[in-house]
């Protein structure tokens, strides 16, 4: 019998203002998914194919599915609870923004740990936003500042969640009940971006998420210093408006914007030393690499996009190609997208 996971799903209708309710399946064997229009009681989208990985799919997420964006509420059946729940566990913590400086480490600890962050955002907390942070179960002892808030999923992400806040001097939810409303509030609170908006602009593609750790390590090995870091799941008019600049100029501009709103990607503001624009964008498009992995593989070796690069599409990371734009595309990233997890 074919696998089938269930889930409860709702779009947000911005033409009449109502968040309207579906259930999700999805079949992960041949990538089909459907959807059940829950109010209606009738079938809204018939089994159909679609590029979804169900790794990518738990409580609390967005997936961008055919145009829309969906928040995923609730599992809709125990069997997909009882099989999904344990490995999609959910955990939070607060460190201190002083874990920048060794953020390909945090990843590596992710990833050694088979979890992954669902949300990541270097915020400044004032004294009244950490009041209210500190009504959350973990928090109670936050005192605010430049912080680094995360979430994370997988098995034993509350443990882990834990351990890191530990180590790191932070705080963390002592459970997932807890890492949920923690997370809720987190992005309630709408928490002010440590951009400077005077750096460099490194995105991290969604497909190159799970090599995060080595992206961030060649950034630190450069030289570079990340002042701030947020995570997103852009929906596709984001994305069209953000790659606006490609459309008509290359003819992977809608592969581009299928890309980037394929699922979570990190923005990564950096420096390094005294440098301004234009002489900052040029030298970290130089670590980068040429938008080609297989040009750069021959040409630039030793470049991010060489070593992580797929195609010219999924080629690791989005950097600013005209200097002119760079205060302009950071701006766009970490003071205009809205708050969202993955």
């Amino acid at each position: 019998m074919a696998t089938r996971w269930a889930f409860i799903a709702e779009w947000y209708d911005s033409r009449a203002e109502l968040t309207r309710p579906y259930s999700l399946l999805v079949y992960p064997d041949s990538k089909e998914v459907e959807m059940i229009d829950n109010k209606m009681r009738k079938i809204f989208l018939r089994r159909t194919q679609a590029d979804i990985d169900i790794n990518t799919i738990f409580v609390g997420t967005r997936v961008n599915l055919l145009g829309r964006q969906l928040y995923i509420a609730d599992y809709a059946d125990d069997i997909t609870r009882k099989t999904l729940s344990r490995s999609t566990e959910q955990g939070f913590a607060i460190l201190p923004d002083s874990v920048a400086s060794e953020l390909s480490s945090l990843f590596k600890s992710l990833q050694s740990n088979n979890a992954k962050i669902s949300y990541m955002k270097m915020a400044f907390i004032d004294a009244a936003q950490a009041a209210t942070l500190r009504q959350c179960p973990g928090l109670e002892q936050l005192a605010g500042g430049p912080s680094l808030c995360m979430g994370i999923v997988g098995a034993g992400a509350s443990a882990l969640a834990t351990t890191l806040a530990s180590r790191n001097g932070g705080f963390s939810a002592p459970d997932e009940t807890a890492a949920i409303r923690c997370l809720e509030t987190v992005q309630r609170a709408r928490l002010p971006s440590t951009a400077t908006l005077d750096g460099a602009l490194c995105l991290i593609k969604p497909h190159a998420m799970p090599n995060a750790s080595g992206i961030l390590a060649m950034i630190e090995a450069g030289g570079f210093r990340i002042t701030s870091v947020h995570s997103f799941i852009m929906d596709t008019a984001n994305a069209e408006e953000f790659l606006e600049v490609y459309k008509g100029v290359v003819p992977e501009y809608a592969a581009m914007v299928g890309e980037l709103s394929s699922g979570l990607s990190l923005a990564v503001e950096v420096t390094k030393g005294g440098l301004t624009h234009p002489e900052l964008p040029q030298q970290f498009r130089a670590l980068a690499g040429p938008p080609d992995p297989e040009i750069a593989r021959h040409l630039r070796p030793n470049t991010i996009r060489a070593k992580f690069g797929d195609s010219k599409v999924k080629n690791a990371v989005h950097v600013t190609d005209v200097p002119e734009d760079a205060t302009v595309e950071v701006e766009y990233i970490f003071s205009f997208l809205p708050e969202a997890s993955a």
